[in-house]
């Protein structure tokens, strides 16, 4: 098996024929994830008959030359349906009037990434992707692992949309803290008007993370959250939480709990507790437990006065 070194970075080269001078100082004057426009320099009284303009993909392996090539006027190009991160050889030519090569300049440049965006919430998972992003992709047909959960298209974003337990979403325990839902967004590559295929099929895995331990007071709100991970190379994520609710109930029966303006309530120590935990989702294989439970004289959970009543979720008062 070989070895490839990918060095990062742009050079540009400009020669004439003879070491006479010509095309020089090829610059990049912008980029973004599908074109790149570049602009040169021709040197004062320079004769060029006509021009061409090269591209090759260092992924893709072939070159190719942008069509309509520049007037002979035009200092610069602008190439376009290109690939979102990856790297270009672009290499501008200048041929005489008998098309004889006349003066050469390369330089490389990499194009933007585009932004796949991941937003879950307790009942659903979503992501959207830039249309400039999916050069040769049959955006109307992208769909997820069912293949009936087509996406919606929008002016600049195709967006694809399904419940936690729909469209063939996977749902797995991941770790000891986290839930994980994934799935695909899948798509078939378009294909030229004769009939050619230029592009690979579209496939990109993304997944919904939601933590399963919770801290719960009855003092007090808390906000929970999901501690940021970095993005996994072509499989992008988000996070979110589940909403859970904790009360305070008259009996047990657990139909009637204490309303704001009945606390504080009090009990005598042989009185029993009755406490609710509820989580608000859709999910139906959810199943809900109480893993540890601490009674504290203040609002602090780690005070150091603190009686257990259950301890990895087994109960140790009585």
């Amino acid at each position: 098996m070989g070895i490839i070194f990918y060095l990062f970075g742009a050079m540009v080269l400009g020669a004439g024929v003879n070491g006479q001078r010509g095309l020089s100082n090829l610059v990049v004057l912008d980029v973004d994830v599908d074109y790149i426009t570049i602009g040169w320099t021709v040197s004062p009284g320079w004769n060029v008959s006509s021009y061409r303009v090269r591209y090759e993909s260092w992924r893709e392996g072939s070159y190719r030359d942008l069509s309509p090539a520049p007037g002979v006027n035009d200092t610069t190009a602008t190439i376009t349906g290109l690939h979102a991160n990856e790297t270009y050889t672009i290499t501008v030519t200048s041929f005489g009037a008998n098309g004889e090569i006349t003066s050469q300049v390369s330089t490389e440049e990499v194009t933007d990434y585009y932004i796949m965006s991941v937003l879950c919430d307790q009942t659903h998972m979503e992501i959207s992707f830039p249309l400039d992003g999916l050069p040769g992709v049959n955006a109307a047909g992208l769909h997820l692992l069912d293949s009936s959960c087509l996406a919606t298209v929008d002016e600049y974003y195709v967006t694809l949309r399904t419940g936690l337990q729909e469209c063939g979403t996977i749902q797995e325990n991941y770790g000891n803290d986290k839930f994980r839902f994934r799935n695909r967004a899948l798509a078939e590559s378009e294909l030229d008007s004769n009939g050619a295929q230029r592009y690979q099929p579209f496939a990109r895995p993304f997944y919904c993370e939601f933590v399963r331990l919770y801290a719960k007071s009855l003092e007090r709100n808390l906000l929970y959250t999901v501690p940021d991970s970095s993005l996994q190379f072509e499989i992008e994520h988000g996070n979110n939480t589940f909403t859970f609710d904790m009360h305070l109930y008259t009996s047990a029966d657990f139909i009637h709990k204490y309303e704001t303006q009945d606390y504080p309530v009090q009990f005598l120590p042989t009185d029993d507790m009755h406490v609710g935990l509820a989580v608000q989702t859709t999910l139906t294989n959810l199943e809900l437990f109480v893993q540890d439970c601490t009674a504290t004289p203040t609002s602090d959970k780690n005070d150091g006065t603190r009686l257990d009543v259950i301890d990895n979720g087994c109960v140790t008062l009585y």
